[in-house]
């Protein structure tokens, strides 16, 4: 009997349509991001005991200045061309498939290489200013920004082309994967480690990531003949921007509390704040799984107007991620600071009441489900821009009016706080334009 439900499942995997490849993905997937969470968790050890409090709150300011400015670098490419070439795969249009990709790696190393430029110069002019650990980090951090457009580009081309898990691959675990390798040498080695040599790393291994990317998606590409002239260009762009404007919104409520602390409190508070952040991200991996496999499909659903299996895929991805979330997040609702000890050290159970505030906050947004996610799918990535801009201004608003009163505990409720209200405003979008329930309560 057991022999039986086992090859009745192992045939069920292996068949074709859309239950199947869920469950093919979700696996791939999940192992891929248990992989990316155990090293990324990992990484953050290593640099949290190589650099100290201060060192790592040094390494998170510089990281989240070049975070931030590779937002226009990439402006919204991932995103659209995964969008892109899953329609034209799923047309077997692939004229127009290269053609996405030609114009869209043309236009990340421009934008990207830019963006590096810009902040290159604007690192030296702060030397000239106000010298400081920060300045040799952001030179450092430059040639992260192009590497990594690049790499992340690639990798919504495999996500578009059925490639779930390699898609995923480069920048999510082998980047990180040999950032650890090259810490580990450093102390073998018995280098110093510096916030600035942290932040070289980051450029070397977003290199590598780029080079492995670009590798498989050469692998992965059909035989081609003519390729389709670019004539939407300046429509993909109109698309472009909401979405840049989007992953800016989702990159600076993450990284503005961070530089808004550096400005407001210490080096010291910026550490314990972004070890509170950076474990909470760490146990988003469930909801990061379900954005990562859902997204191309739910542009080919919409594509083929199949609203009744969108409706379902999305009820199933938001129960299963808030399951997640909540199972890997309830040891640290018990017991943070002691955990926190055990792992980073005793410097860091300061920052308990900050993680827990931020827990709370992540698992009820991931209730709410993949809002965001329909609305870009679907070409309705205005309205996110538009939640994300609100819940941004509130994000500010907040944190401005409670740091001051609550410290830590004030910048967590403010992030809280305006992650909550996008949140609710997305869900709400989606359920007026598209015609879906995004939430674990919708109906299937």
């Amino acid at each position: 009997m057991l022999f039986e439900r086992l090859n009745h499942a192992r045939a069920y995997v292996a068949a074709d349509g859309l239950g199947p490849f869920l469950v093919r993905s979700v696996a791939g997937t999940g192992a891929v991001r248990i992989a990316t969470m155990f090293v990324s968790f990992l990484v953050g050890v290593q640099l949290a005991r190589g650099l100290g409090v201060a060192g790592y709150g040094y390494y998170g300011i510089a990281l989240s200045i070049v975070t931030i400015a590779g937002v226009p670098g990439e402006l919204g490419l991932p995103p659209l061309v995964t969008r892109e070439v899953a329609a034209a795969d799923a047309r077997r249009d692939y004229a127009y498939l290269f053609g996405v990709l030609r114009w869209g790696k043309r236009m990340a190393a421009r934008l990207s290489v830019g963006m590096a430029f810009i902040l290159l110069i604007a690192a030296l002019l702060l030397q000239e200013v106000h010298p400081s650990p920060l300045v040799l980090a952001l030179v450092a951090g430059a040639p992260v920004i192009p590497f990594l457009a690049l790499a992340k580009m690639n990798g919504g081309a495999l996500r578009g082309l059925h490639q779930i898990i390699r898609g995923q691959l480069p920048a999510f675990l082998l980047k990180p994967g040999a950032m650890s390798v090259l810490l580990f040498l450093m102390y073998l080695a018995g280098l110093k480690l510096q916030p600035w040599t942290a932040v070289a790393l980051n450029a070397v291994t977003a290199a590598g990531a780029w080079i492995v990317a670009a590798i498989w998606l050469r692998q992965r590409l059909p035989e081609h003949g003519n390729l389709e002239e670019v004539r939407e260009g300046r429509r993909w762009i109109s698309s472009m921007v909401p979405m840049a404007l989007t992953q800016g919104m989702q990159v600076l409520q993450r990284q503005v509390s961070v530089l808004l602390l550096g400005i407001l409190l210490s080096a010291t508070d910026v550490g314990l704040f972004r070890i509170a952040t950076a474990t909470a991200v760490m146990l988003s991996a469930p909801q990061t799984i379900m954005l990562t496999v859902a997204s191309p499909l739910i542009s080919r659903l919409d594509a083929q107007q199949d609203h009744r299996r969108l409706q379902t895929l999305l009820t199933r991805c938001a129960q299963a991620q808030f399951a997640g979330v909540f199972l890997l997040s309830l040891p640290l609702f018990l017991a943070p600071q002691w955990i926190l000890t055990l792992v980073y050290g005793h410097a860091y159970a300061a920052a308990a009441d900050v993680l827990r505030i931020i827990l709370v906050g992540q698992l009820i947004t991931t209730g709410f489900g993949l809002n965001a996610t329909v609305l870009n799918m679907t070409r309705h990535e205005r309205r996110v821009t538009r939640a994300m801009t609100i819940g941004l201004v509130l994000n500010a608003g907040t944190f401005a009016l409670l740091v001051p009163l609550w410290g830590l505990e004030g910048a967590a409720t403010g992030y809280v706080v305006s992650i909550l209200v996008w949140n609710i405003i997305a869900w709400f979008d989606a359920r007026r334009l598209v015609g879906v329930d995004t939430s674990i309560a919708g109906r299937h």
